[in-house]
């Protein structure tokens, strides 16, 4: 049986929803190891600018990928339903 638009469009989000969801738990694991130890901080500085980077801020950004990529699935699938 050939593989139709419903069933890739199925796979793609089983795919991209796992994706998202390993990615929220790797931020949370990277979250909480950074958490357990002494903050170490990174300060960039540009002109005045100061921007402060502490331990947990690749845990965010794994967190907010997962987040954001969840949500342009979900977009993604309420466009093609409709």
């Amino acid at each position: 049986m050939p593989a139709t638009t419903v069933h890739i469009s199925i796979v793609t989000a089983i795919g991209s929803f796992a994706t998202a969801l390993t990615a929220i738990a790797l931020g949370y694991l990277l979250i909480a190891s950074g958490a357990d130890q002494e903050p170490a901080t990174m300060t960039i500085k540009a002109g005045s600018a100061e921007i402060n980077l502490f331990s947990f801020v690749p845990g965010l950004l794994f967190a907010f990928f997962g987040c954001g990529l969840a949500a342009w699935t979900v977009h993604r699938l309420i466009g093609k339903s409709k």
